[in-house]
């Protein structure tokens, strides 16, 4: 629970077995009266009957997977640490996409020499494949380039964006 001047926020994690279900929390927002403003979620809809929650891989093992397939990703492959492993239960559906539930080791795999490299990779704690990785470092450079053709009207007209070619314009 978090107080903020606009209101009370209820944070909500669903688990299973006892084991967090990744990405599926509910908010519930109550204005000072108490009263449910908006509640927002995204849930486990069913129960995977055939889950085993009693993992057959070790975390190690998991975190040594993670490092093997951040690998591709690395100048320097043998620099890489892998954060502790935790278990969770993965539902592909609860973050849009597509799959079986899974049992998997949550591993951060980072480079100490590259401050760029850092992601969170869901290791099946069954058969050590990879079901998801995705990084926590995000490129959000973004920028674009008007001319004002010397007048005071901005923003003066668009000539270049993020990932155009060169304009031929050496202003």
């Amino acid at each position: 629970t978090t107080e903020a001047a606009s209101g009370t926020y209820v944070r909500l994690q669903q688990t299973l077995g006892g084991v967090d279900v990744f990405g599926a929390q509910m908010i519930v927002q109550l204005n000072e009266d108490g009263q449910v403003v908006s509640v927002l979620s995204d849930i486990l809809r069913h129960s995977p009957e055939t889950l085993s929650l009693t993992p057959t891989l070790g975390s190690a093992s998991a975190a040594e997977k993670a490092k093997q397939d951040v690998a591709s990703l690395s100048k320097s492959a043998d620099d890489l640490s892998a954060s502790s492993a935790g278990l969770l239960v993965y539902e592909p559906a609860v973050a849009g996409l597509e799959g079986p539930t899974q049992l998997v080791w949550d591993v951060t795999v980072a480079s100490p020499t590259d401050p760029s490299l850092r992601e969170r990779v869901l290791v099946d704690a069954h058969n050590g494949t990879v079901a998801v990785r995705y990084p926590l470092v995000h490129d959000a450079k973004y920028r674009m380039i008007y001319d004002g053709e010397n007048t005071y009207f901005l923003p003066g007209t668009l000539v270049r964006s993020e990932g155009d070619p060169p304009t031929g314009d050496e202003a």
